[in-house]
């Protein structure tokens, strides 16, 4: 599902952009289409642009923007040129598209829209009962930006599902599922099985696939995912935790990737220090970051040996790693007093949010004030349960999103769960006003983040 972005007034941006940004929310139209069709149709209208470069696609609950994020990183200090294409933006439309480390410039964001956004007039001419998504037309935009820039390889974040996500249009020359997740269970289905079933479409015939930590959640979805890889013949590999698993006849010496914590950050701006043992070699990085971003980096060092084929340089590893940025996951936006957003927005992030957490703010007193928002179709209640209890001081508020739980019956549920009558702010921006100069951590929802990025950038 889409959210609504707002960048600043169009009249600050370059012309080219300001066209793209009204162009861009004219699509209106909320959902997703079964099947490949449109996307189909707008890649036809602009001469297939996504068969000029290799793709990986990264598909999963939780944990596939930082996959993709380090995955991009680490193929691009080893030598390939890459893009990366994900979504939501936290801050303005064109973060979706990077290339080389870089956000998309005004001119080259804007150019690719409009060009996709006539490829849809064009197709919707030929197919009268046709409509796009916001989300395919900035695919397709991905596509013909990445291709005009001549790319190798294009990292893809899926944006929901994995069967008819618009990025399936494309074949992935590595996969990766991070883990599965009850979310969008309007859509995916509401069993972890079901959701899973709509992942593994990702799974493509001779293609490497990366099963991440998260795809352990029970034994039945493992054991799907496994079936799709052997269907398909894509040679298969985890990712797994020392400590945390068992070999069996799937799970391999040969076809897992081990990873060991060597040091937890113990306040916020330590680092943390991981040990991979991948395919084709063993590497130590460190980063500042929280505990469980050690997953995501050891999934996208699976992915960027696969993609490969070879061992890493591990110095350019270590570079890539420490030096990439993944936006509204820990992020601090401000040091002191301490102002910081975790997009956590299922009770599955919430858990890993939390658990790095309670690491750098061991004493629960000593924590900042939570700020509260989360979208109506979220498990709200899940979200709420899990975070109050970790929280002295709550408040609450409302994003500008369509999808966004009115603040009024935020605070009232907060006060039902968790017994704790929360401060109200009705806007993000006043909330802002309030923690001006005081200590504040923002999760429950992505659109929080985007809306304190734009706010205070």
């Amino acid at each position: 599902m889409e959210k609504e972005s707002e960048d600043k007034s169009s009249g600050e941006y370059p012309e080219v952009y300001a066209k793209a940004l009204e162009i861009l929310r004219s699509y209106v139209k909320p959902g997703m289409h079964e099947g490949l069709d449109n996307i189909k149709a707008l890649c036809d209208e602009l001469g297939n642009p996504q068969e000029n470069f290799k793709a990986v696609q990264i598909a999963g609950t939780n944990g596939k923007t930082s996959t993709s994020r380090f995955s991009a990183a680490i193929l691009q200090d080893q030598g390939v040129s890459t893009a990366l294409y994900t979504s939501p933006e936290l801050a303005e439309r064109r973060e979706r598209m990077e290339i080389a480390g870089e956000v998309s410039s005004y001119e080259d964001f804007g150019q690719a829209v409009v060009e996709a956004y006539d490829a849809d007039l064009s197709a919707r001419k030929k197919f009268p009962e046709m409509w796009s998504s916001l989300f395919e037309v900035c695919t397709a935009a991905a596509f013909m930006l990445f291709s005009d820039k001549k790319v190798e390889c294009a990292v893809l974040e899926v944006g929901l599902g994995g069967r008819w996500d618009a990025t399936s249009i494309k074949y992935a020359d590595v996969s990766c599922i991070t883990g599965i997740g009850l979310d969008h269970v309007q859509i995916l289905g509401n069993t972890l099985e079901e959701i899973a079933g709509e992942k593994a479409a990702v799974i493509r015939k001779d293609a490497p696939v990366v099963f991440g930590t998260g795809t352990a959640i029970t034994k039945s979805v493992e054991k799907l995912l496994i079936e799709r890889a052997i269907k398909v013949g894509a040679p298969f590999y985890f990712v797994r935790e020392e400590g945390n698993f068992s070999y069996n006849s799937e799970l391999t010496k040969e076809n897992t990737v081990v990873f060991k914590i060597l040091e937890n950050p113990e306040h916020i701006f330590d680092e943390l220090s991981i040990e991979v043992k991948g395919i084709y070699d063993s590497y130590q990085v460190s980063k500042i970051a929280p505990s469980y971003q050690a997953q995501n980096i050891a999934c996208a060092i699976a992915v960027s040996e696969q993609y490969l084929g070879q061992a890493l340089d591990k110095d350019r590893l270590q570079d890539s790693i420490k030096h990439c940025r993944v936006p509204g996951r820990f992020d601090v936006f401000r040091k002191n007093p301490l102002a910081m957003v975790d997009a956590c927005h299922n009770p599955q992030s919430v858990e890993v949010f939390l658990s790095s957490l309670v690491e750098v703010f061991p004493n629960k007193k000593d924590r900042p004030d939570l700020l509260l928002a989360v979208l109506a179709d979220k498990d709200v209640e899940g979200i709420i349960r899990d975070l109050s209890e970790e929280f002295e001081s709550i408040s609450v508020t409302q994003t500008q999103s369509y999808r966004a739980l009115d603040y009024k019956s935020l605070a009232n549920k907060v006060e039902e769960i968790s017994g704790k009558r929360p401060k109200v702010f009705a806007s993000v921006a006043e909330a802002l006003d309030f923690y001006e100069e005081r200590a504040f951590i923002a999760c429950g929802s992505i659109t929080l983040g985007a809306e304190i990025a734009r706010l205070v950038k």
